[in-house]
């Protein structure tokens, strides 16, 4: 883990000026220490870009990593104001500013959002980017170091989590989707920590069990269910949050009582056990079962999740599916990178029943049949997968397995796709 922000330490040079008088019976003066202490250099002005989402901007210290930035429209260098930093588990930082840009502007807040911080990186390195954002945003703008907050979505929650748990200037957490608890989080009782999870979501288990172990410990926090996905809640849902950050005493108890009524139910809670149950027999028959076992209780979970009387089942289902889809992209990946390819075949099989309009299965078929010497599919694969919103570049150039597509038309023509998608 990355250590804390190291800071500028000014050295004081001390003066000693001795006057002493050419009388003899008068005592000689010795002047206090004139102490020399060097301000800071004043912020640059960015007001022009007040009240506007500005993405890409660059941190100085490594030019390779930038930021999505929203300043209100109040912003002014000339005083300070609260910031969010912002993870999100796609490098996506456009999407989160997009969606919360009104609440920054209805409560004064600074946002800034990584574009580089992504899943699959590992959290040595996500905390180091982390830290250059924080860095070279609080060299450019006028921040309040008293009230600075971290938030994340799934990858990026955990992300938030520890740069909180390690940064003791961070007032507060802000996860969605996933767990970001942190032992360390028990010798800071003051730490805000407010969870989101979506009805849907294959996290809410997860998530329940974070707050009843900070419930336990004694330590503050709020879990706020909405009706969704594994997603970034939408502004509505958001704006609890926000208000907790900004409010005096008597409007936060208005403000939990309202929250209380929208998190884990009693009756929710009673299904976990039984849900986590059904998560552990999915991870085992990965391995164990065929296609055809799997075709038949895909086909179960998505027809309970379209219709019944049931609304908790309806949920449960819709969650247990994207906790295969979610679980399988992870067994599908680890067998096309170790060369399993038998298992490959199966798995993206798997996956292909359980999310249909998932890019990343595509991608990883792509991948196989590359390898299989069938370029025409992997070509078509790959269509698909951008059709689908695939955008990594980066990812594609480097796969060995793609070295053989690269001199063709169709392969120059996807990357020509994606880039014009980007802009």
């Amino acid at each position: 883990m990355e250590k804390r922000f190291c800071y500028l330490i000014c050295a004081f040079s001390l003066a000693i000026l001795v006057s002493c008088s050419t009388n003899s019976h008068k005592e000689n003066k010795v002047q206090e220490p004139a102490v020399h202490v060097e301000t800071p250099a004043p912020k640059a002005d960015f007001s022009s870009m007040a009240g506007k989402i500005t993405d890409n901007i660059i941190c100085d210290a490594q030019p390779q990593l930038s930021y999505c930035l929203y300043l209100p429209n109040s912003y002014s260098s000339k005083k300070n104001f609260p910031v969010i930093f912002i993870f999100d588990a796609h490098a996506d930082g456009k999407l989160p500013v997009g969606k919360y840009s009104g609440l920054a502007e209805e409560s004064g807040f600074i946002l800034v959002a990584s574009n580089n911080s992504k899943n699959g990186i590992q959290y040595d390195s996500l905390v180091s980017m982390a830290n250059v954002m924080m860095q070279d945003a609080s060299s450019k703008f006028s921040i309040d170091a008293n009230r600075k907050y971290v938030m994340g979505f799934s990858g990026g929650a955990r992300v938030a989590g520890v740069v909180a748990s390690a940064e003791k200037d961070i007032a507060g957490v802000i996860g969605c989707g996933a767990a970001y608890m942190d032992d360390n989080f028990k010798s800071r009782p003051g730490l805000f920590c407010f969870g989101f999870a979506g009805k849907d979501d294959f996290n809410l288990l997860e998530m329940h069990r974070m707050h009843e172990y900070f419930e336990k410990a004694g330590i503050k926090n709020y879990l706020q269910v909405f009706e969704g996905k594994h997603e970034w809640p939408d502004s509505l849902a958001m704006q609890n949050a926000f208000r907790m950050i900004t409010s005096g005493a008597e409007e936060k108890q208005a403000l939990e009582k309202k929250i209380d009524k929208s998190t884990v139910t009693p009756l929710m809670a009673k299904t976990f056990e039984a849900e986590a149950a059904e998560q552990k027999k999915y991870i085992d028959a990965f391995t164990s079962q065929n296609a055809f076992w799997w075709k038949s209780e895909i086909s179960n979970l998505q027809q309970c999740g379209k219709t019944g009387a049931d609304k908790e089942k309806i949920h449960r289902c819709r969650r247990l599916l994207a906790y295969i889809g979610v679980a399988i992209y992870s067994f599908s990946n680890n067998a096309i990178r170790n060369h399993n390819d038998a298992d490959a075949e199966k798995f993206l099989q798997v996956y292909n029943m359980a999310d249909s309009q998932n890019s990343e299965q595509r991608y990883l078929e792509a991948v196989l049949r590359a390898r299989q010497g069938n370029q025409a599919r992997a070509l078509i694969l790959l269509n698909e997968a951008v059709g689908l919103g695939y955008n990594d570049i980066a990812r594609m150039e480097s796969e060995p397995d793609f070295q053989n597509l690269k001199n063709t038309g169709e392969y120059s023509d996807l990357l020509n796709r994606i880039k014009s998608k980007s802009k």
